[in-house]
C-alpha cells in the first residue's frame, strides 16, 4: 500500500480518536445509565463533532476523492468516522442530539 495513504488513514484514526477520547466515555456512561446528558456535556459533544466534520471537509476537499484518505475504496478510517455519524447524528435515541 501506498505510504501517503497509510499516513492518511493513520492520521484520520488519530485525529478523530483524539477528538473524542474526552467527551465519549461520560456521555456513553450516562446514556447507558439512562441519566440522560446536560446541556454541557451536549455543547462539547457538538463542538467535538464540527470540529471532526471541519477536518472531513478539508481532507475531501483537498484531494477531491470519494473516501477519506483519499483513496477510491473505503479504509478502516471511513468506518471509524461512519459509526460516529451513525451512532450519534442519524441516531434519534442517542442523549446528545438535540431537539
Amino acid at each position: 500500500m501506498d505510504p501517503t495513504v497509510c499516513w492518511a488513514i493513520d492520521s484520520a484514526m488519530e485525529y478523530i480518536e483524539d477528538c473524542f477520547s474526552e467527551t465519549g466515555g461520560p456521555i456513553i456512561k450516562s446514556w447507558f445509565a439512562c441519566k440522560g446528558i446536560n446541556e454541557e456535556a451536549q455543547a462539547a459533544y457538538i463542538k467535538r463533532l464540527d470540529k471532526v466534520s471541519a477536518f472531513v471537509d478539508r481532507r475531501m476537499t483537498g484531494h477531491g476523492k470519494r473516501f477519506l484518505a483519499g483513496t477510491d475504496n473505503v479504509t478502516i478510517a471511513d468506518c471509524k468516522l461512519a459509526h460516529i455519524y451513525y451512532g450519534t447524528i442519524y441516531n434519534d435515541h442517542f442523549c446528545c442530539t438535540p431537539e
